[in-house]
């Protein structure tokens, strides 16, 4: 039955114990996911500063400065993968407030080249929720939603430091 609603309604198959009492078995947990392939550029706000890079024809390399030594690829690569698939573990509300932390929260954004088209996205990652979460807000999504900290550490502390193989910014 449905909350305010006295009509009850009548359904095979179920029983009392097969009905989870747990909200994160009726949505899906993919908050965001991107494909890594199509992003030309990537930058993240954070606590140490602005960081930005793209895709050229040999790789990721960073946009505000030149390299002598090269990218690490590999390290590159699973930053964006990172980055760009977050998973919730539950949805909070669709009115975002203060105590959510997302206007000084960090900022991913990307660029994504799909045909002849290009569009940005992003998200933000705003204050602790307790413990062990952080709240986030997707610009395509009208929730904030709790997510594990540990899964947008990278996002809060890159510094790109890959970028020089020899692992000097």
């Amino acid at each position: 039955r449905l909350a305010g609603d006295d009509s009850v309604y009548l359904h095979r198959g179920e029983t009392a114990w097969s009905i989870s009492d747990q909200a994160n078995r009726y949505f899906d947990p993919m908050y965001l996911e991107e494909d890594p392939e199509q992003i030309n550029e990537l930058s993240v706000s954070n606590p140490s500063g602005v960081h930005r890079m793209m895709r050229g024809e040999d790789g990721w390399r960073p946009m505000d400065r030149e390299t002598t030594q090269g990218v690490e690829q590999g390290e590159a690569d699973a930053l964006v993968r990172g980055l760009l698939t977050v998973r919730m573990i539950a949805p909070v509300t669709r009115t975002v407030s203060a105590t959510h932390g997302l206007e000084r929260g960090t900022r991913v954004q990307w660029t994504v080249s799909e045909d002849t088209a290009t569009r940005s996205n992003g998200y933000t990652v705003g204050a602790r929720a307790d413990e062990r979460h952080h709240f986030v807000k997707a610009d395509e999504s009208e929730w904030v939603v709790k997510v594990l900290s540990s899964s947008i550490e990278r996002a809060i502390q890159t510094e790109f430091s890959f970028l020089d193989s020899d692992g000097n910014d």
